[in-house]
């Protein structure tokens, strides 16, 4: 039989603290292949300098380095890297099962990453 059933929507999604310079660690529940059953396939998480919508998610970077689902149930972890100090950044995923059933867009989480550090070193010597 096909499978249309997609995988549950993620709605627990959230930054962990604390949040570095330049990374944003996000964690959720895997939701399963089928609603809550089983292993999903894949993750597309993106990261945007906007609230992320249906509307603007192919405009939202993708990030790399995405884990294999878990089995559903089970905390899963990721670190989004590469981020630029001092910047506001917005975070969603969605889950895709071996059918290419995609749930829909998850909770949409916001971190903002600490400003560089100020040094006097970065001046130079002090004369």
């Amino acid at each position: 039989f096909p499978d249309h059933v997609a995988p549950a929507v993620v709605a627990d999604l959230h930054v962990a603290l604390p949040v570095g310079q330049d990374l944003a660690r996000l964690r959720w529940i895997a939701s399963g292949d089928d609603w809550f059953d089983g292993t999903a396939a894949s993750y597309d998480i993106r990261a945007f300098d906007r609230v992320i919508t249906a509307a603007n998610w192919d405009s939202a970077r993708k990030c790399t380095g995405k884990p294999l689902p878990s089995r559903a149930g089970t905390e899963e972890r990721f670190s989004v890297r590469d981020l630029t100090p001092g910047n506001t950044y917005y975070f969603a995923l969605q889950t895709t099962d071996e059918s290419q059933n995609v749930s829909p867009i998850s909770n949409v989480v916001s971190a903002t990453t600490p400003p560089e550090k100020f040094s006097a070193a970065s001046f130079g010597p002090i004369m």
